[in-house]
C-alpha cells in the first residue's frame, strides 16, 4: 500500500481549519472558484504548509454533502431559518452552491490540493454539540444533527443522572461510535489523504471516563479498519491522527500508548483540553512512545484565540451596541516561540489550528507572514519569541492568599549562549516600600521592588475567562470592549541574565514578602508570566 511522502527531517505545517467558518463568512452569490481560491488556494504562495487539513463541520452537522449525517440546515426546525445569524444564511447558501455543483467542498479541496501539491487531510471534532437543547437556541436548532437531537439515550450524563447541559454524545455506546465511524470513512472515500480526529473539542467524551475511556481504543481500532477499507481499494494509505488532552491517559483512560504499539495512528498531538488553549504541551514523553514505531509527533498551535476570549457573534451584539471584542494582538513571537519549542523537543510537524483557514482578514491576515519562518528552522531560530506560562489554567495566583510563594515553568526553545537579551514579563499591580517580591529562575535570584513593578490605573491585570478555570477576576466581555488595550494592565519588564535560563525546563519561583508589622494594602495577583527573547543573529 503506498504511503504519503511527507517530510521527515525538517518542520512543516499543517493548516487546519474548523470546516463552518470559512462558509459563515463566505459570498454565497460569487463564483465557488472565489471560495475555493480563499480557503485553500492562497496556499500556493506558502510552500511551508505541507497539509491543508479541512474540517467537515462542526459536530453532527456537516458542510460537505454526506449521507451519514445531516447537511448544514437541511434537517432543522422550521424557525430555525429565523432566529439564526447573517452567516449562518451565508454558510447554508454556499454549503448548497457546492453540493448542487456536483462536486461538494471535501471534493473540490482533494482536487484543489492535489493540483498544488499540498496534501489533503480533514479534521472531524469530535464532540462538537451546542446547547442549551432548544429549538429557540439557535446554536441547538442550527448545529446539532438529528442523530444527536433523536438519541437523548446516548448523551453524556452528570454524576446525579442528569443529562449534561450540552447534548454531548457518550462514546461508550456503540451506535455513537459506529455513527462517528461512518463519516469517517465517507470523508476518506472522498479522496482525503488523512484525518485529524480532535478529542479536545469538546470533553466530556464519557459519563464517567474512569470507567468507560478504555472504548475510544475500540473506536480507534474501528476507525483504522474503515480507513484500511478504504486504501486497501485505492491502493493508497490513510493517515490516522488524534489530537488528545495530554494528560488523558491518567484523566480519562484513554491509552494512547496502546493506539501507537498497535500501529492504529500514524500522528498524535499533545494538547490541552480548552479550546482556546494555545500554549505548548509537552511532548517528550509522547516523543519516547513513538521511538521505533512509524508514529510521529504534532506541535499543536492555536492561531486565534489569544486570550482564550470569545469573540464569536451572536444574533443579539447589533442590538448591544458592541461592533466587535477586543482579543490581544496577535505577536508573532508568541507562536514563533511555541513553536520552536515544540520543534526543539523533536515534534516532526505542527498543527496551525485555525477558524477559516483565511477568509476573515481581522483574524487571520496575522500569521500569513509568519508561516514562512514558521516552517523554516533556522529562521525560527533568529526570530524573536514570548514564551507564555500559563498553559494549563494554573494562573492566576494570589501571593498575599493562603501562601505567598508560587512555582511554575516554562518550556524554552533557545540555548542560553544563542540568545542576546532576556526579560522576564510579570502582571502583578505595583509594589509599595514596604513590599517585595523574590524572583527565582532555576536558581537565580534577584529581588524586586516598587522599582520594578509599577502602579498601574487599574489594581490588578485583567484576566477575561479566567474564572471559568478557578481564576480570580472576570471581566464581561462588553467591559472589555470599552478598556483600550486591557491586555497591557500591570505588565512589568524586568530584564534578566540570558545565562540565568536553560534551553527545556525553566522552573520560576515568586515569594512576596512585606516588612513585620504591616499588611497588604491588597491582594497582590500574578497574572500571567512570559519570557522575551531576542536571540543573538548571525
Amino acid at each position: 500500500m503506498l504511503k504519503n511522502t511527507l517530510p521527515k527531517d525538517e518542520p512543516f505545517i499543517i493548516l487546519s481549519d474548523d470546516g463552518f467558518s470559512q462558509f459563515f463568512l463566505s459570498d454565497p452569490d460569487a463564483p465557488i472558484e472565489k471560495f475555493m481560491e480563499e480557503t485553500v488556494g492562497y496556499l500556493r504562495d506558502y510552500p511551508g504548509v505541507k497539509v491543508k487539513a479541512f474540517g467537515v463541520g462542526p459536530g453532527s452537522v456537516f458542510t460537505y454533502n454526506t449521507k451519514v449525517g445531516d447537511v448544514f440546515m437541511e434537517n432543522v426546525h422550521p424557525q430555525a431559518h429565523n432566529i439564526c445569524r447573517d452567516g449562518d444564511l451565508k454558510a447554508r447558501d454556499m454549503v448548497k452552491k457546492l453540493n448542487d455543483s456536483g462536486k461538494d467542498s471535501l471534493t473540490r479541496v482533494v482536487e484543489m490540493c492535489h493540483k498544488m501539491g499540498i496534501v489533503p487531510w480533514s479534521r472531524f471534532e469530535m464532540n462538537h454539540e451546542y446547547g442549551p437543547c432548544s429549538e429557540d437556541n439557535f446554536t441547538y436548532a442550527c448545529l446539532v444533527g438529528r442523530f444527536t437531537k433523536e438519541h437523548l439515550e446516548y448523551r453524556v450524563t452528570m454524576p446525579d443522572g442528569t443529562t449534561y447541559p450540552s447534548p454531548l454524545l457518550d462514546f461508550k455506546h456503540k451506535a455513537v461510535r459506529d455513527f462517528k465511524t461512518a463519516i469517517i470513512k465517507e470523508v476518506a472515500e472522498h479522496g482525503m489523504e488523512g484525518i485529524i480526529l480532535d478529542f479536545c473539542v469538546y470533553p466530556p467524551l464519557f459519563s464517567d471516563a474512569k470507567r468507560d475511556g478504555h472504548f475510544i481504543t475500540d473506536f480507534l481500532r474501528n476507525a483504522r479498519k474503515a480507513l484500511d477499507e478504504v486504501g486497501n481499494r485505492e491502493n493508497r494509505h490513510i493517515d490516522l491522527a488524534v489530537r488528545i488532552e495530554e494528560d488523558c491517559a491518567e484523566r480519562l483512560n484513554m491509552d494512547w500508548k496502546a493506539w501507537i504499539k498497535e500501529g492504529i495512528i500514524d500522528w498524535i498531538a499533545p494538547s490541552f483540553r480548552y479550546c482556546g488553549a494555545f500554549y505548548e504541551a509537552p511532548v517528550d514523553k509522547f516523543l519516547k512512545e513513538c521511538e521505533g514505531t512509524d508514529c510521529r509527533v504534532i506541535t499543536y498551535i492555536n492561531m486565534e484565540n489569544v486570550s482564550r476570549l470569545t469573540t464569536d457573534p451572536n444574533p443579539f451584539h447589533s442590538r448591544s451596541g458592541i461592533s466587535s471584542i477586543t482579543d490581544r494582538p496577535y505577536l508573532p513571537r508568541r507562536f514563533y516561540a511555541r513553536a520552536y519549542s515544540g520543534v526543539k523537543s523533536g515534534a516532526t510537524a505542527m498543527q496551525l489550528a485555525t477558524s477559516t483557514g483565511h477568509m476573515d482578514g481581522k483574524k487571520t491576515l496575522h500569521w500569513h507572514p509568519m508561516l514562512e519562518v514558521l516552517a523554516d528552522n533556522n529562521k525560527l531560530k533568529y526570530a524573536e519569541k514570548e514564551y507564555d506560562f500559563d498553559y494549563n489554567g494554573t494562573m492566576p495566583a494570589d501571593l498575599t492568599g493562603d501562601s505567598n510563594v508560587f512555582t511554575h515553568s516554562v518550556i524554552i526553545g533557545d540555548e542560553p549562549e544563542d540568545i542576546k537579551t532576556a526579560t522576564f514579563i510579570l502582571y502583578a499591580r505595583g509594589l509599595t516600600s514596604a513590599e517585595s517580591v523574590v524572583l527565582n529562575i532555576n536558581g537565580h535570584e534577584t529581588v524586586l521592588t516598587e522599582d520594578d513593578l509599577h502602579w498601574s490605573p487599574l489594581d490588578e491585570p485583567i484576566l477575561p475567562s479566567k474564572d471559568s478555570m478557578g481564576g480570580i477576576t472576570a471581566y464581561n466581555p462588553y467591559h472589555l470592549a470599552r478598556i483600550p488595550e486591557w491586555w497591557n494592565i500591570c505588565r512589568n519588564e524586568i530584564g534578566i541574565s540570558p545565562h540565568w535560563l536553560v534551553c527545556g525546563k525553566n522552573t520560576v519561583t515568586l515569594t512576596y514578602r512585606i516588612e513585620e508589622g504591616k499588611t497588604p494594602i491588597r491582594r497582590l495577583v500574578a497574572g500571567d508570566l512570559a519570557f522575551i527573547i531576542t536571540p543573538k543573529q548571525k
